[in-house]
Order: C-alpha cells, then structure tokens, then sequence
C-alpha cells in the first residue's frame, strides 16, 4: 500500500542517515516486511543486512563475545512464532540461547520442525475472533504442560500476548527469550529504566 511505503522510504532514508548496515530485528513480522518487502520495494539499492536478535545473540554466544553467567532456574519450552519458523525457518538459534543459559533445563517439544503449533495471536485473529485465539493457546499452554515445566518461552510478542492469559489459567508463565538472556547476562530485564543489577559488557 501507499501507507507502507512511505512507511518504508521514512525507515530507509533514517537508516542511511546514520550509516547504518546491519539492522537488528526483535519483531519476526519486522523482519520479515525487512527482508521481503523491504527488497522488492528498493531492489538492488538495498544495501542493509537485516538479522533476527535470536541469531545475533547465538552468534555472539558462540564466539564467546557474549557470556551467559547467573544461573536461571526453571524448566522451560519452546514456543516457535509462526512468521519466524514457518515463514523465516529460524528454530535452532533460540534453541541454542536456551541450552546456553546456566541452571535452565529446556525441554523441547515434540514437533519442531516447519509445521510446529500456533499461538493464534496473528493474522488479526485476536481482534477479529478472540475466542478462537483464547482456545488456540488454551490448547498451546496444554500441550506445554504436558512437558511438565514452568515456563513457556517465546520470540515474538504477538505470540506472547495470548500466551500469557492462557498460561495465567494454567500455571505457566510465559516470558520473552530475551528477557531471560537478559537476566542470565547480569542485566535487568526491564530495560534501562529499571533497577540495574550487574552489568555484562559483550567484548569486540
């Protein structure tokens, strides 16, 4: 549409006015309107590497540029977002931040691949038909539940949303990925403005 983009060329021209090459996503519909809608509309003059913040934080884990050290315990699952594994095909780097997180046991699902279980909070479904959202991640947190953990993690706060109410009703609670990379690296999870705990610095 019109809307989207202008939306788009506001997006690029601030990129490129502070020199930006490498975009970092935390939004798997960003990153996909990034690296699909983004390139048709600019064609070869889209000049930006867009990455998934699931793949930068395994890739700096991996280098060792990115240490993980306060133990977190919980037993955990894997919520796959619909748009970042069946769109994007990125499942193993947040499985790789996961077994990376000291005191963490993650038990996976028993489906992982392309066709894994939904959320119901996309598509405009959740505006559009609640209950069918509610029912959707009633059935999600269930088949969590099943795997006897505490803790459903996901990457996408689409996901997050109807998660998280279904999981109130069932006794798991439903965190961002993020936030727990956050904590195991001596960060405050709520952000700057929160009461900071020890600091981790990611080496060059």
């Amino acid at each position: 549409t019109d809307a989207a983009r202008k939306l788009a060329d506001h997006n690029v021209a601030d990129w490129r006015s502070y020199g930006a090459k490498r975009i970092i996503t935390l939004d798997p519909h960003d990153f996909i309107s990034f690296t699909e809608d983004y390139v048709e509309y600019f064609g070869p003059d889209y000049e930006f590497e867009i990455v998934h913040i699931t793949e930068l934080v395994a890739e700096l884990i991996r280098e060792g540029r990115l240490t993980l050290t306060q133990p977190i315990e919980r037993v955990v699952t894997y919520h796959d977002p619909c748009r970042l594994n069946k769109r994007k095909g990125i499942h193993a780097s947040p499985r790789e931040i996961l077994r990376a997180i000291p005191g963490l046991e993650f038990r996976d699902v028993d489906h992982v691949t392309q066709w894994s279980y939904c959320s119901g909070g996309g598509g405009g479904l959740p505006i559009e038909k609640p209950e069918i959202t509610a029912e959707i991640s009633r059935r999600r947190l269930a088949r969590a539940k099943e795997l006897e953990v505490d803790t459903l993690v996901s990457a996408c706060v689409w996901s997050e949303r109807p998660l998280s109410a279904a999981g109130e009703e069932q006794g798991i609670d439903v965190r961002d990925l993020m936030e727990l990379v956050a904590e195991s690296a001596g960060l405050d999870p709520r952000g700057v403005h929160g009461a900071a705990g020890p600091q981790q610095e990611v080496s060059s």
